[in-house]
């Protein structure tokens, strides 16, 4: 049996000293751990200086009022944000303050609809040979590997993979819009940012080194040699 050491996890204090904080959670009113507003004032000012705090749970799990009042703080605190309360009528103001902003996308990839969709059939026809068999041709129809070279700017290689910058930037412009348009827009922008998940790459690499940090974050690999 594999057990994880008790050193992989701390408490709430001692993570929010970490430089990054990133936030895997549901989002529970009641409960032995509700989560609403689990990051709030008290948390934010625990952060160090110039940290980076990403949200791609639920809205709710951090306090966006408070949340503001940290951005435009000493400290300069670095936000992501994928998950918004009131969604998709989102906060006008932590919109165009945040650093990065996407529409609720962090798990909208083709695999994990495929495997909804997977989870479905089976509880309706059961695993039978013929069901899984149809599953397998409509999963290499969903995720066939694309290849992708690797670029030693992190930036540009990863907004080769989903263009965040880009999704960013439409998304911080809808302040422009009322309510209503923004929620459109939001709606439409997540529909339009399916993606596939690394696992669904291959990079082209000839570096040990890349090839360790790439394989590390589920990319396949390959090398330029290797083609033909």
């Amino acid at each position: 049996e594999n057990k994880i050491s008790k050193n992989h996890y701390g408490d709430l204090k001692r993570l929010l000293k970490s430089d990054v904080i990133t936030l895997h959670v549901p989002l529970d009113v009641v409960g032995k751990y509700p989560t609403q507003n689990l990051i709030n004032r008290f948390e934010l000012e625990q952060l160090e200086p110039n940290s980076l705090i990403i949200n791609t749970s639920r809205g709710g799990v951090i306090n966006e009022e408070a949340l503001l009042d940290a951005i435009s703080g000493e400290k300069k605190i670095w936000t992501v944000i994928d998950c918004w309360r009131n969604e998709p009528q989102v906060n006008e103001q932590l919109l165009r303050s945040a650093w990065l902003t996407t529409p609720h996308i962090a798990g909208r990839t083709l695999e994990s609809k495929q495997k909804a969709i997977e989870i479905i059939c089976n509880q309706l026809l059961g695993k039978n040979k013929q069901n899984i068999d149809l599953l397998k041709l409509e999963e290499k129809k969903v995720t066939p590997f694309k290849e992708v070279k690797f670029n030693k700017n992190l930036s540009i290689f990863f907004n080769t993979i989903i263009p965040l910058e880009e999704i960013s930037k439409t998304m911080s412009e809808s302040f422009k819009f009322d309510v209503e348009k923004r929620g459109i827009l939001f709606d439409n922008l997540r529909a339009k940012s399916l993606r596939n998940e690394f696992h669904s790459f291959r990079v082209e690499t000839d570096s040990k080194l890349e090839v360790k940090f790439l394989r590390s974050l589920g990319f396949k690999t390959f090398k330029a040699s290797d083609v033909g």
